[in-house]
């Protein structure tokens, strides 16, 4: 949902995004990505599985992902990395619309809940990035010196749009 035409790295001069491009910098950057589904939960089964939905049969929100499909996670902890992921959107919730994703894991932080009368979205079925990433920051401090591997997921880019003031001030 992130719109690859307002991204520095690939060729905005827009300068939306400091800190994509800084990572960019320090890394790989495969341009020609695709996603396979244009759904949340499918299209995350085929990147930890390396499988397309004909295959892992996560085709719809809320399809389980199969107790004995090989996955990224469940290989690498069986191999001694630590194992996190750490998601924004309630649509990655394993106890809900994202059955068995949490396998491999040994935390998989989520924990929302269906969103009650005026509550905030951000308080329920959503989070925003910074909160995402406080939380990924301090398991990453626990786990200084041991192989890992650290599953990040942010929403904010994603409909409905809804910038913090700053960011909508900013952005107006």
């Amino acid at each position: 949902t992130l719109r690859a035409d307002r991204v520095g790295f690939l060729g905005s001069n827009r300068g939306l995004t400091p800190n994509l491009d800084s990572i960019a910098k320090q890394g790989i950057v495969f341009t020609r990505a695709y996603s396979h589904v244009p759904l949340t939960t499918p299209s995350h089964a085929t990147i930890l599985t390396g499988t397309y939905p004909q295959f892992n049969h996560v085709t719809d929100l809320g399809d389980p992902l199969g107790k004995t499909l090989p996955d990224l996670p469940d290989t690498l902890h069986r191999h001694g990395y630590a194992t996190a992921a750490f998601v924004a959107s309630a649509v990655l919730d394993p106890k809900a619309a994202a059955p068995g994703f949490d396998r491999g894991f040994d935390t998989y932080d989520a924990g929302f809940h269906e969103q009650n009368g005026d509550e905030s979205r951000y308080t329920s079925i959503e989070r925003r990035a910074d909160v995402v990433i406080d939380h990924a920051t301090a398991w990453l401090a626990k786990h200084p010196k041991r192989p890992l591997f650290l599953w990040v997921h942010l929403y904010d880019p994603h409909d409905p749009y809804d910038p913090d003031a700053a960011d909508r001030a900013k952005f107006l």
